[in-house]
């Protein structure tokens, strides 16, 4: 059965939260390409300070990989996921307010998906050079 947001099929996003739960690193790495260029303009649309973004977005990693084992199963993960991401993002909203509209262009570059794998991967395995896989 294919999940309609995401395109990915949904046994698979199930297999990977259960390798992200036994600490497999490369599992972690494909759910982050998997879901991090959807949570980062979800994140924009609420937040719309890159700075704040890109906080919120390794923040929301940090929590999926410590969280993973708390994953119960009875909805889908993106649900989870975005559940997470929503609640840290009102979280850094009442921090941070979002800038009026018209004063806080689209971000002009994509995700830095290498650069947010590595603050991510250093912030969770505490390794001063973390190296993405692959």
């Amino acid at each position: 059965m294919e999940e309609v947001t995401t395109g990915f099929a949904e046994e698979d996003d199930l297999d990977l939260i259960r390798r992200v739960a036994a600490q497999d690193r490369q599992a972690f790495e494909a759910l982050y390409r998997r879901y991090a260029p959807r949570l980062h303009g979800y994140l924009w649309k609420l937040l719309r300070r890159r700075e704040v973004v890109e906080e919120v977005l390794d923040d929301v990693m940090v929590v999926i990989w410590k969280g993973s084992t708390k994953f119960n199963f009875t909805s889908r993960l993106s649900t989870w996921i975005f559940g997470i991401a929503h609640n840290m993002a009102l979280k850094a909203f009442r921090k941070y307010p979002r800038e009026p509209a018209g004063l806080s262009p689209e971000p002009e570059e994509p995700i830095d998906e290498g650069a947010t794998v590595v603050r991510v991967g250093t912030a969770i395995f505490g390794e001063r050079r973390y190296n993405k896989v692959g």
